[in-house]
């Protein structure tokens, strides 16, 4: 009769969002990995998977595998995950995981794990993604430890220092601290304190609880160092199963335990094929893999004809925020509190004014690179960033600054119409009396007088403008006329210019003209905006700003 599954876990995670602030230094890593509950002999577990595609998984000895942090979080968003993880391969982030020491009803602490936490008062402490353990997190730079010791009662230490290993990153921090310390110490203090004759420890060999370790990760050490009498069945099914997940074919599952003479393999001698072959088609079962025989020949898990989906990962991290500093503390209190405003990054708001602030000085000034190279204050920006990320809020910001601009302009504007009108008026007087005057000399056969300087009617009145939202190329050279100095060229989507170059129905074209305007030549516009939901091969959060 087959087993009843037991219930999948709750998850216990914080804002994984916004991270406590003593994490903030692992965000900008391209270290992230997702984890999801996942059935198994004892339980549940909680392998890695990539952050772009969460079917996928992560190893932690292959950083192609892992990602963005912003990346891994809007898997957790989708329902693609469970959570995040970090992946401490090549890092100097080191952890200790408390496993079964809280209950996740009361918050109680076992006595053993408070004395660690007496011993551990400045690092970083969160509660596990269970519920039921905690995780000590904090620098480290001495020799590479991954030790793990099982106490009475089902209590776990485990250690990972320089070690090829990822952990489960909850955000539900319980400790009070503002940046990672170097808790090599502490590190050693534990091995030597747990490292007795007296104490049931391994090399990272689960314990007696029903349950994998927190993180879930404790293979790599079952398979190199073997498990003891009474446990090697379990632990031998547990790495098959996670060796399978990571899309290794049997054959290959039989390779990479054979490389370890002394590991969990050891004793299975001429029938370790047969022992993998029957994990493997029980694992198939499980997890409704639909694999086939096929599966068995020693090939690669994914082929050439599979997409690359990993193209769409931002293996940038996130980007520098934007320099406040540079700015005058009364322009650094508006910038924020206007992007505040505006629910947006400061840099939405901010690169936009650069490109207002361009136009508004115009052709006034130019910047003098060498005796013989000048150039105006021609300044183009683009806003790039996923839809919904504020790039609009930031640009309206700017807009609205001079829609007000332009609305207090209103009544110089009515004087210069009638100015405007007024010499237009009286140029039209003058014309018509030089124009009878002319038809009077003629008739008398007299010479025909010149017309006046002041008899030239003016062209109709165009409105000065400091911005144009839609605009060809003959209405941008009108508007150029009343405003020479300079004009502000806004669009809100990267199509709207593009698309702009093929608009006539006629068949032409204004492509040349704005491909030579960026190749050198005169610039139609004196600055743009263009506000693009063009998301890069790598996003960020994007936000790629």
């Amino acid at each position: 009769m087959p087993s009843v599954r037991p219930p999948q876990p709750k998850t216990y995670n914080g804002d994984l969002a916004d991270l406590p602030i003593a994490l903030a230094p692992l965000c900008p890593m391209a270290n992230w990995v997702t984890w999801r509950w996942q059935p198994n002999e004892r339980g549940y577990t909680k392998p890695p998977f990539c952050t772009v595609d969460p079917t996928r998984h992560a190893t932690s000895n292959d950083p192609n595998t892992w990602g963005a942090h912003s990346t891994a979080v809007n898997a957790v968003r989708a329902g693609k995950a469970d959570g995040v993880g970090f992946v401490l391969t090549g890092t100097d982030i080191a952890a200790i995981d408390l496993d079964k020491c809280r209950d996740s009803e009361t918050a109680a602490l076992a006595p053993w794990a408070r004395k660690i936490l007496d011993m551990a008062r400045n690092a970083y402490c969160e509660v596990t993604v269970s519920g039921t353990g905690l995780r000590i997190i904090g620098i480290a730079t001495g020799p590479e430890v991954h030790r793990a010791f099982n106490l009475d009662g089902g209590g776990r230490i485990e250690i990972f220092r320089r070690a090829t290993r990822y952990i489960t990153v909850s955000g539900l921090e319980l400790s009070d601290c503002t940046e990672l310390p170097n808790i090599d110490r502490l590190i050693d203090d534990l091995v030597a304190q747990y490292d007795d004759v007296s104490t049931r420890k391994t090399d990272g060999q689960q314990g007696e609880s029903g349950n994998r370790g927190d993180d879930g990760d404790d293979i790599d050490d079952l398979i190199k160092h073997g498990a003891p009498e009474g446990q090697r069945s379990e632990a031998f099914a547990r790495c098959v199963w996670s060796l399978a997940g990571q899309g290794l074919s049997q054959q290959e599952i039989e390779q990479e335990l054979n490389r370890y003479p002394d590991g969990i393999a050891a004793k299975y001698g001429k029938r370790l094929s047969r022992e993998i072959a029957r994990c493997y088609e029980k694992w198939q079962r499980e997890n409704n893999s639909g694999a086939t025989a096929a599966a068995s020949v020693p090939s690669s898990p994914h082929s050439w004809d599979d997409p690359d989906i990993s193209i769409l990962d931002d293996r940038r991290g996130e980007l520098p925020a934007f320099p406040l500093d540079v700015l005058s503390p009364s322009w650094q209190q508006w910038s924020t509190t206007a992007a505040h405003g505006a629910g947006c990054a400061v840099d939405y708001v901010m690169v936009p004014l650069f490109a207002a602030s361009s136009s508004l000085i115009g052709t006034a000034r130019r910047v003098q690179a060498s005796k013989s190279w000048s150039e105006p204050f021609t300044c183009w920006t683009a806003i790039v960033g996923a839809s919904g990320a504020g790039k609009t809020p930031g640009l309206d910001v700017v807009k609205r600054a001079l829609a007000e601009i332009e609305h207090e302009r209103q009544t110089k504007n009515a004087e210069l119409r009638r100015q405007h009108e007024t010499n237009a008026a009286r140029a039209k007087a003058k014309f018509k009396a030089w124009k009878e005057a002319v038809e009077a000399a003629n008739k008398k056969g007299q010479a025909t007088p010149p017309m006046p300087s002041d008899a030239d009617v003016p062209d109709d009145f165009i409105s000065p403008r400091l911005y144009v939202g839609d605009a060809t190329i003959q209405k941008l050279a009108m508007l150029l006329l009343a405003r020479p100095s300079g004009l502000l060229l806004i669009g809100d989507e990267l199509a709207s210019l593009f698309l702009n170059m093929t608009r006539y129905a006629s068949g032409g074209s204004d492509k040349e003209f704005w491909i030579e305007s960026w190749n050198g030549k005169p610039y139609p516009v004196d600055a743009a905006i263009v506000d693009s939901a063009f998301v890069d091969r790598h996003h960020r959060r994007f936000p790629a700003r």
